[in-house]
């Protein structure tokens, strides 16, 4: 065996010293080196190239940390001719004598690698993939991300939470071979390199989930923290395949974490190139929205609500953003990305101010609308938003208007998101006789036992099922259901996307209360609706009032 003068330089060895592997095996740390004597003997038999990462014990005592590669050429007749091996000392490391060596690439808390060893592991995979040094031709990443995890520091304490976090690592190692590359990338992600056993995305796919199963059977049965049920997102890209040579497959299994987290905990998603535009387009999206309001590109307009004989409700106010002679875009597509970003609390707020100044100036002018909807996020109800009772008491106040006048529409997913909390939160609003609504009633999966601890007003029919009761009697049933629903439970019923007169017809067969669509009033700005009010009123008059055809 010969020894380059750089082999001479890592062991501080003279040249032209030991030239026998077991003179090379004598100066590997004795814990590993049985196990290094036994990857070099299966990598000499098996003919494909060995990899193996171990400590050297140095000629003044000391110890360092090498990445040790061996293959082996054979003949035409499989005899082997000779082995060509290296030996690269690991960057980071600092090792004295008598003390543990320590790393800068190793997480302290969980003791695996960290992000800065794995872009090094990743880089040196697909290098020797392309190379041809390795066999392995398909590299599947999967980043694994702990839902809700601030909260379960902030719960249990950080300490608790470290704890958890030492206790995932340890679990997900046993879920994974050993030549898997589990690693650590910051908080509460982890990251799964594999490059055998993962044949399809479909394969990955489910293992992704029997990680997340995994994580939520065990978890419970976690001692010191009894109450913790584990859910994670994860995101998975394989590389080569929708990954070009020149991507990253670690971030474009981040980009895919990101998308998973959008639609909620315990997702899993596959990076594509569609996802990634997606998320550009939603963070290009974020970052014009950051100034919407100081840019007074966000605007309010107003559509009103009529019940059965065509007499005015009230008005619900629609945030529109109007992006400087851009088409406006529509709220579906932006309030998603403000609850997303935290921008939700600034453009709640703003809403609320806004619409509530303009009902008080109409009713200084005399334009009578007896109630004002206003639509609230799921996210205005956490416990570390604004009170929204508080603000809404300043706002009243500030314009010499009673609360009592004002009404908010929830959505079924902002109101069983966190029950509990939402419940305080409406109690509070309640007392200032401020009534609540659910929002697009039916398109959620409602917990009927949480919705009937709730100060509610009533229901509104979703306008997608209102669209199609014609034609589809499964769409009819739900919104005679919901009608029905609602008078049980003492409340009302409001149908919303009311566009024709043979939908309001049917509509009042069934019960329902209030009316709100292109039919009856199209939304307008506040000058407009101010302005052709009577018009409007004497037109739903009409339509509420007139007979039905025989």
């Amino acid at each position: 065996m010969l020894w380059s003068p750089q082999l001479c330089q890592i062991l501080r060895s003279e040249e032209g010293g030991g030239q026998t592997m077991d003179q090379l095996l004598a100066v590997v740390a004795k814990e590993d080196r049985e196990r290094v004597r036994t990857e070099l003997q299966q990598s000499q038999l098996s003919g494909q190239a060995g990899r193996i990462r171990h400590r050297l014990r140095l000629k003044d005592g000391d110890e360092c940390f090498v990445d040790h590669r061996c293959f082996t050429s054979y003949d035409n007749k499989g005899c082997p001719l000779y082995s060509i091996g290296t030996l690269q000392e690991c960057p980071g490391v600092q090792s004295t004598k008598g003390e543990r060596f320590e790393t800068i690439q190793t997480d302290r808390l969980t003791c695996l690698p960290n992000r800065a060893a794995t872009d090094i592991y990743i880089s040196e995979l697909i290098r020797d993939v392309i190379s041809g040094v390795s066999k392995n031709t398909r590299i599947t990443v999967t980043c694994l991300d702990i839902d809700h995890f601030q909260e379960i520091n902030d719960t249990f304490g950080i300490a608790n939470g470290n704890r958890l976090l030492a206790w995932i690592a340890r679990h997900l190692r046993d879920q994974i071979t050993p030549e898997d590359w589990l690693a650590r990338l910051d908080s509460d992600s982890f990251v799964i390199i594999q490059t055998d056993g993962i044949q399809s995305t479909q394969d990955a796919i489910q293992h992704g989930k029997r990680l997340q199963k995994s994580l939520r059977l065990t978890s419970r049965s976690l001692e010191r923290l009894p109450s913790i049920h584990l859910s994670a997102c994860i995101g998975i890209s394989t590389w080569p395949g929708i990954t070009t040579a020149d991507d990253d497959p670690i971030q474009s299994a981040r980009t895919a974490l990101a998308a998973a987290q959008r639609r909620g905990p315990g997702k899993v998603q596959v990076y594509s190139e569609s996802l990634s535009a997606t998320i550009r387009e939603a963070l290009d999206l974020e970052q014009k929205l950051s100034t919407a309001i100081e840019k007074n590109e966000l605007k309010l307009h107003y559509q009103l609500q009529f019940d059965q004989r065509g007499s005015l409700m009230g008005a619900e106010a629609l945030l529109r953003w109007d992006r400087q002679g851009e088409a406006f875009i529509p709220c579906t597509r932006f309030i998603p990305v403000a609850e997303q970003s935290g921008l939700i609390e600034d453009i709640g707020s703003w809403t609320l101010k806004n619409a509530v100044q303009q009902f008080a100036v109409w009713l200084r002018n005399n334009i009578n609308i007896p109630k004002l909807s206003i639509n609230v996020s799921a996210e205005q109800l956490n416990p570390d938003a604004e009170p929204l009772d508080e603000l809404i008491t300043e706002i009243c106040h500030l314009e010499g208007l009673s609360p009592s006048r004002i009404e908010l529409e929830l959505t079924e997913t902002a109101l069983i998101k966190s029950p509990h909390d939402a419940a305080i939160r409406l109690q509070r609003l309640q007392k200032l006789g401020v009534c609540l609504w659910v929002d697009d009633f039916g398109t959620g999966f409602s917990n009927l036992k949480s919705l009937q601890r709730l100060p509610l007003k009533g229901f509104k029919i979703d306008k997608s099922f209102v669209r199609d009761m014609e034609q589809d009697p499964n769409d009819y049933s739900i919104v005679r259901a919901t009608t029905q629903l609602a008078h049980g439970l003492g409340l009302q019923s409001l149908a919303e996307g009311v566009e024709s007169i043979q939908q309001l017809q049917q509509l009042k067969r069934l019960g329902c209360d209030g009316f709100q669509g292109f039919l009856l009033a199209k939304p307008k700005n506040a000058e407009e609706m101010a302005r052709e009010l009577n018009d409007t009123l004497s037109h739903a008059k009409r339509l509420c009032m007139a007979d039905e055809p025989e």
